[in-house]
């Protein structure tokens, strides 16, 4: 079984993964996508092909990469076409490990083939000003700055998903 969880950045689709499924639903792999998309950086011709796009600075510090693709659509694309490739294979290798449960946890599953694949749909949301304090928090940036973000999000058709999932930041509804 497959499960896909996804919602903006601070709507809690990690904390529902950790705090709702872990430990419930017997052997569980939570594929957490951006962590894979930070190991697919690390590589040596992802990081070379992201220092030929972006400059050194760029490929050397998250922060100063996500400056440059988090405001900019056209940049962000780029960014992805360069770490793509390897970020499926890393996706998909998971998927071949032996476990009852695949958790899916990635604000783009929408948009990928992995999102046809999952057998339960969740969306998780959550009010826009507790979700862009809690995110300004985690992340150390300003409320200007995911602002800008945002307004490159994805959005989400409710009726593609088998549950919309409400946190008021205490529990989930």
């Amino acid at each position: 079984m497959t499960i896909g969880i996804t919602g903006r950045s601070g709507s809690g689709k990690s904390t529902l993964t950790t705090l709702m499924l872990l430990g419930r639903l017997g052997r569980i792999k939570i594929i957490d996508v951006d962590e894979i998309a930070h190991d697919a950086m690390k590589l040596d011709r992802v990081r070379t092909a992201i220092e030929e796009k972006f400059g050194a600075d760029a490929a050397r510090d998250r922060k100063k990469l996500g400056d440059l693709v988090f405001t900019n659509r056209d940049k962000y694309e780029e960014l992805s076409d360069l770490i793509w490739s390897e970020m499926e294979k890393m996706i998909d290798a998971e998927l071949k490990k032996d476990f009852y449960v695949y958790v899916i946890d990635w604000i783009l599953l929408p948009k990928t083939k992995y999102f046809a694949e999952c057998d339960v749909k969740i969306l998780v949301k959550r009010d826009d000003e507790r979700r862009l304090d809690a995110v300004a928090k985690r992340d150390g940036v300003s409320l200007e700055y995911l602002a800008k973000r945002e307004a490159h999000s994805i959005e989400y058709d409710e009726s593609a998903f088998d549950y919309v999932v409400w946190n008021n930041g205490r529990s989930f509804k």
